[in-house]
C-alpha cells in the first residue's frame, strides 16, 4: 500500500524546507527503477546529475542488503566497482551461451512458454542441458511487502558470509555515491527507512518466534547500528531516526499500514518532518538572503 504522492515523506520534506528557508525546494525519488543500493547507485551515476540537485538522499532499508547481493549488479574489483555483464549474471555452459545468441532459441522459448507442462520441459532442458540457473518466482524486493526473512537478514551480529559481502558491497556503493555527490559540489545523506519491528516490540517478537532468532546475536535496530558505523567510517552524514519514531508513535500513533511493512501517511508525515528538522539544523541548505 502506498501513500498518494504529495504525502510522501519527500514531499513533506520538501515543504517544510521551502516554508523554513522561505525558498522553493523540490524533491525527487530517483529510487523507481528497483530495489538495492546497487540499482540506486547505477540510478545516482547514469541519470540523476543531471537534474543538478543541491542533495542526495540514501533512505536505506532492511531488505536493501539482501536485494544488493541478489541483484548481481555490481563487484568490487581491485578496489573498484564493476558492473557485472548481463551474459554473465544469466549464466549457461558453453552451449548455452552459443544457443541463447540464435533467434530460434527465443522463438522456442516463447512458444514453450504458453502452457505449463511445455513450460516445465524448456525449463528443465534449459537448466540440464543449457546449464542456466533456475528461474526464480520469488525476489527479495517482495520482502517489502511483508514483514519477514529480510528484517532477519539485516537484524544479524554475526550474519553468514554472504551477508557481510553484501553489507561489503554496499560499503562500496556507498562510498562511491559520497564521491559523487563531492565532485558535483551536493550534499550527500544517509537515513533510514524504520520498518516496523523497531516501534513494535510485538513485531520483534513476533520475528524472533517465527525465525527461532537468538536475543544474543540479533536485534531489530542492527541495521541501523551497521549503517551507522559505515557512514562514521565515510565521513557521510547519517540521520538514524529510530529513536525519534518510537517517540512519535508514542504521541502520534502507528507510522506503517497494518498488512504491509511501508509507510502510512503518518509515518511519511514523521519521517518528512525529522529529515527535514535535520538538514535544517544542520543548515545542509542556506536560506535565501
Amino acid at each position: 500500500m502506498q501513500v498518494p504522492l504529495i504525502d510522501t515523506w519527500q514531499k513533506v520534506m520538501a515543504k517544510k524546507l521551502s516554508v523554513e528557508l522561505k525558498v522553493d525546494v523540490e524533491s525527487y525519488n530517483f529510487g523507481v527503477s528497483g530495489y538495492g543500493t546497487d540499482q540506486e547507485w547505477l540510478t545516482l551515476r547514469e541519470k540523476v546529475w543531471q537534474f543538478m540537485p543541491d542533495m542526495i538522499i540514501l533512505a536505506f532499508s532492511p531488505n536493501d542488503v539482501g536485494d544488493t547481493y541478489k541483484n548481481k549488479l555490481v563487484r568490487i574489483n581491485n578496489g573498484q566497482l564493476d558492473i557485472i555483464s548481463t551474459k554473465e549474471k544469466t549464466g549457461g555452459n558453453w552451449l548455452g551461451n552459443v544457443v541463447r545468441e540464435t533467434y530460434n532459441y527465443h522463438l522456442i522459448a516463447k512458444a514453450f512458454s504458453r502452457n505449463r507442462i511445455s513450460k516445465i520441459l524448456f525449463d528443465k532442458f534449459r537448466i540440464k542441458i543449457l546449464g542456466f540457473p533456475k528461474e526464480e518466482r520469488f525476489f527479495l524486493s517482495d520482502a517489502q511487502l511483508v514483514q519477514g526473512p529480510f528484517e532477519v537478514i539485516a537484524s544479524q551480529k554475526n550474519p553468514p558470509d554472504e551477508v557481510l559481502e553484501g553489507w561489503e558491497l554496499v560499503k562500496a556503493l556507498v562510498s562511491d555515491m559520497k564521491k559523487q555527490a563531492d565532485s558535483h559540489q551536493a550534499k550527500f545523506l544517509i537515513t533510514i527507512n524504520i520498518p516496523r519491528a523497531q516501534v513494535f516490540p510485538d513485531d520483534w517478537k513476533f520475528l524472533q518466534q517465527r525465525y527461532n532468532l537468538d536475543l544474543t546475536t540479533s536485534a531489530p535496530y542492527e541495521i541501523n547500528v551497521m549503517m551507522g558505523k559505515i557512514s562514521n567510517d565515510l565521513n557521510i552524514l547519517f540521520y538514524d531516526p529510530r529513536l525519534d519514531a518510537i517517540e512519535w508513535t508514542n504521541n502520534y500513533g502507528i507510522l506503517h499500514y497494518p498488512k504491509d511493512a511501508h509507510f502510512n501517511k503518518n509515518g511519511n508525515l514523521f519521517m518528512g518532518t525529522k529529515v527535514a528538522r535535520y538538514i535544517l539544523e544542520r543548515k545542509l541548505i542556506s536560506k535565501r538572503n
